[in-house]
């Protein structure tokens, strides 16, 4: 059987089902009117509840992690270089610009920019990017490395 709290918060849920996209609204025009306020009461619950804090965050990564990675790095790109990595992907039909490989490897797709004028290549795969930058975009050392190769193929 349950008790009233437990019909209460069933009640709650079928509700804001309903309702979802008006409560968010609400909730987004009361953060936008009150921020320093929800900042400060927020603030000051994780101090309270510390261990609970973490365990939300934790699990909230556990479920999140993946998504938020990728997209705290389109972030970084869009800030540092100004650059969409999903617009430059589309002109490049979803493929590492050097060995054109559709899977991006470990880290997902990457950047690649030049260090020293910091303008923006093209996208690569996270291993033709290491290859690059072990060599140091030098083209002296890349041709040395091309013509060991065709040695002993």
């Amino acid at each position: 059987m349950q008790t009233q709290r437990e019909r209460q918060r069933a009640n709650w849920r079928r509700w804001y089902v309903k309702n979802k996209e008006r409560e968010q609204e609400r909730c987004r025009k009361y953060y936008v009117e009150h921020r320093e306020e929800v900042i400060a009461r927020h603030g000051e619950w994780v101090r309270n509840n510390h261990e609970r804090a973490r365990a939300n965050a934790r699990s909230w990564y556990k479920k999140n992690g993946t998504k938020y990675r990728i997209q705290r790095r389109k972030s970084y790109y869009r800030r540092m270089y100004g650059v969409d990595i999903d617009a430059m992907l589309a002109v490049q039909n979803g493929r590492c610009f050097i060995c054109g490989n559709d899977k991006p490897g470990p880290k997902n797709w990457v950047v690649d920019h030049c260090h020293k004028k910091k303008n923006v290549r093209r996208v690569l795969c996270f291993r033709c990017n290491v290859v690059l930058g072990h060599v140091g975009d030098d083209i002296v050392l890349l041709r040395k490395m091309v013509s060991y190769l065709e040695e002993f193929v």
